[in-house]
C-alpha cells in the first residue's frame, strides 16, 4: 500500500508541474498579446473609449479564449485518458474506474478561464494605468521594449524552462530505471515457459496432493509441442514466494550459532530442467531420492556464499532445519542465482528440497510448462490436459513467463513512459513560450533591428545576437531546473533502481536536450530577424 500511494503522489506531483508549465506558457502568451496591443487600447483611450469599456472588451476576449481552451483540453483529456489506460497501470489500485471525473473537468476549466482572465486583463490594465501612454509618442515607435516587460517576459520563460528541466530530467531518471531493470539476467531461459495457477481440490493428505499433481504433470506433459512440466509450491516471478526459516550447518568448522533465513521453494524433480536453471556445482534428485535420508536439497548460490563462503563449498554439506534437527538435508547441488521476485529483486539464498517431504497438503500449487513453440490453441490444450486428470480443478490463466517478467516491471514502465509523455510535453512548450518570446521581441524591435543594418551590421550579426539572447534566457532555466531537478530526484530514489539520483548522464542529459531544443527554438525567430528587409521595415514605420 505504501509503494501504491508514492506512486499517486509522485503522479501528482507530475500532473502539478505540468499544470505549472501550461497555466505559465497561457500567460506568457496573454502577456505578450496583452503589451503587443498596448499602443491599440491607447489610441481607443485617447478617441475617448473608457476604462470600463476597454476593460470589458478584454474580459470578454481572454472568457472566450480561456473557453475555447478549456473545451480543447476536455478533448484532449478524453484523447490522454485512452493512452493512459493503454499503458496498463497495473501499479494503480481500481485503474479500471479511472475517469473524467465531473469535478475535475470544473476546476480544469476554472483554472484555464481565471489563467486567461487575470494575464488578458493585467497588461492592459498596466497600459491605462500609466496615464499619457508612451506608446503614442512618435520615439516609441518600434523602438524598445519596456525593461519591467522585458523582465516579466523573461522571467516566465525562465519559469517555464526550469519546470520543464525538472519533468523531462524526472523522466530520464525514470527511463534509465526501467532500462537498467530490463537489462537484468532472470538466472534462467525464460523463453517458451508457461504457468499455470493450480488450487488442488479434494485433497486431505500430502499422498492425495502428490498423487493428484502427478497425474496433472504427467498428462500436460504429453500434450503436442510441450518439452517438459515441473510443478511446485512457487514459480519465479509470481510474487507469491515461498516460506522462510533459519537453516544452519552441521560442518564443524562453521559456527552452530552461523544461521541463515532462506526461501524455502519445495518442486518437483523437473523443476530445474523445465525452468532452464543452471546447476553449477552437483545435480538435481530424482523421485526414488526424493524421500531417502539425508533428504536431497539443491541451494542457490547466494545461500551457498552466504553460509560456506563459495559455491562450491556448499555441495555434499548436510544441512538442519533449526529447531527440527531430525530433519537434515543433504546438498547435492548448486544452482545459479534467480531473481524470484522479480529483475529489480536481488537473488536472495534460495533452498530447493523436494515436494514430497511436505507433512501437510498443499492447497495452492503451480504447473511450469517448456514447450517447444507457442501457438494460439495452446494454452486450449493445457486446460484440457489438466481437465482430463482433474475435471474439478480450476485452471484460471494461462501465462508465459515472459508475461510474469513483463507484470514484474509494469509499474516501472509506466512510471517512465508517463514521466516521458509528461516531459515531451513540457518540452514542447518551453520551446513554443521560448520561440514566441523571441519572435515577439523582434517584431517589436523591427525598426531597431533595421537601423542596426542601416549601420553597418551584417545579418548574420543580427541573427548571433537574438540566438543569445535566447539561449541566455534558456540557460538561466537550466540552470534553476538542474537544481530543482536535484530536489525532485530526492522524491523520486524509491522509484529508482540501479541509478543515483544525482545520476549525471540524466541530469546533464536533460538539460543539453533542452539546451538544443532551445536552441532551435531561437534559431527560428532570429533567422526571420535577420531576412528583415531594412529599407522595408523603415517605410513600414
Amino acid at each position: 500500500m505504501r509503494d501504491v500511494r508514492s506512486g499517486l503522489d509522485l503522479l501528482m506531483g507530475a500532473v502539478i508541474l505540468l499544470l505549472l508549465v501550461a497555466c505559465v506558457n497561457v500567460a506568457h502568451l496573454f502577456m505578450a498579446r496583452g503589451l503587443g496591443r498596448g499602443r491599440e487600447l491607447a489610441v481607443r483611450r485617447a478617441l475617448g473609449a473608457s476604462t470600463p469599456s476597454l476593460v470589458g472588451h478584454l474580459a470578454v476576449e481572454s472568457l472566450l479564449l480561456g473557453l475555447a481552451g478549456g473545451l480543447g483540453g476536455v478533448v484532449l483529456a478524453f484523447v490522454g485518458l485512452r493512452a493512459f489506460m493503454g499503458l496498463n497501470p497495473d501499479s494503480l489500485p481500481r485503474a479500471a474506474e479511472i475517469g473524467l471525473d465531473p469535478r475535475i473537468l470544473a476546476f480544469a476549466a476554472a483554472l484555464s478561464v481565471i489563467t486567461a482572465l487575470v494575464f488578458g486583463l493585467l497588461p492592459a490594465l498596466r497600459t491605462m494605468g500609466r496615464g499619457q501612454d508612451p506608446t503614442l509618442r512618435p520615439s516609441a515607435r518600434g523602438g524598445t521594449a519596456n525593461r519591467n516587460d522585458q523582465v516579466l517576459r523573461h522571467g516566465l520563460i525562465v519559469a517555464e524552462v526550469a519546470v520543464s528541466l525538472v519533468l523531462v530530467a524526472s523522466a530520464s531518471l525514470l527511463l534509465r530505471t526501467f532500462v537498467e531493470v530490463q537489462r537484468q539476467e532472470p538466472g534462467f531461459d525464460t523463453a517458451g515457459v508457461w504457468t499455470i495457477p493450480l488450487t488442488p481440490r479434494e485433497v486431505d493428505s500430502p499422498a492425495s496432493y502428490r498423487l493428484q499433481m502427478d497425474e496433472v504433470r504427467e498428462r500436460v506433459a504429453g500434450v503436442v509441442g510441450v518439452r517438459s512440466a515441473a510443478y511446485g509450491l512457487t514459480m519465479p516471478f509470481e510474487l507469491t514466494g515461498g516460506g522462510r526459516c533459519c537453516w544452519r550447518s552441521t560442518m564443524s568448522s562453521v559456527s552452530s550459532g552461523d544461521e541463515t533465513a532462506p526461501w524455502i521453494h519445495p518442486v518437483s524433480p523437473e523443476y530445474f530442467a523445465t525452468l532452464g536453471v543452471e546447476l553449477l556445482h552437483g545435480a538435481s534428485w530424482s523421485a526414488v531420492d526424493a524421500t531417502s535420508s539425508p533428504i536431497p536439497a539443491v541451494v542457490n548460490e547466494a545461500f551457498a556464499i552466504e553460509l560456506f563462503g563459495s559455491a562450491g563449498g556448499a555441495l555434499g554439506q548436510v544441512l538442519l532445519r533449526a529447531g527440527e534437527g531430525s530433519m537434515q538435508f543433504l546438498v547435492t547441488g548448486v544452482a545459479r542465482n534467480t531473481r524470484y521476485f522479480g529483475l529489480d529483486a536481488e537473488p536472495e539464498p534460495n533452498v530447493f528440497i523436494p515436494i514430497e517431504v511436505l507433512p501437510f497438503p498443499i492447497t495452492r500449487s503451480h504447473l511450469a510448462v517448456r514447450v517447444s513453440a507457442a501457438d494460439p490453441g495452446l494454452g486450449g490444450r493445457l486446460r484440457e490436459a489438466v481437465w482430463a486428470a482433474a475435471p474439478t480443478l480450476p485452471v484460471p490463466t494461462v501465462r508465459s513467463m515472459e508475461g510474469w517478467m513483463d507484470h514484474g516491471t509494469a509499474r516501472r514502465r509506466f512510471d517512465s513512459a508517463l514521466f516521458a509523455a509528461f516531459g515531451l510535453v513540457a518540452l514542447l512548450l518551453a520551446a513554443g513560450g521560448l520561440y514566441g518570446t523571441l519572435l515577439y521581441v523582434a517584431s517589436q524591435r523591427r525598426r531597431e533591428l533595421a537601423i542596426r543594418q542601416a549601420l553597418g551590421a551584417s545579418r548574420a550579426k543580427i541573427e548571433r545576437w537574438m540566438l543569445r539572447g535566447g539561449l541566455l534566457v534558456a540557460t538561466a532555466g537550466v540552470v534553476l531546473g538542474l537544481l530543482g531537478s536535484w530536489g525532485a530526484a530526492r522524491f523520486l530514489e524509491s522509484r529508482l533502481w540501479g541509478v543515483e539520483p544525482s545520476d549525471p548522464l540524466a541530469l546533464f542529459g536533460a538539460a543539453g536536450l533542452l539546451l538544443l531544443v532551445a536552441a532551435v527554438a531561437s534559431w527560428l525567430p532570429a533567422r526571420w530577424a535577420g531576412r528583415t528587409d531594412p529599407m522595408e521595415a523603415l517605410q513600414a514605420e
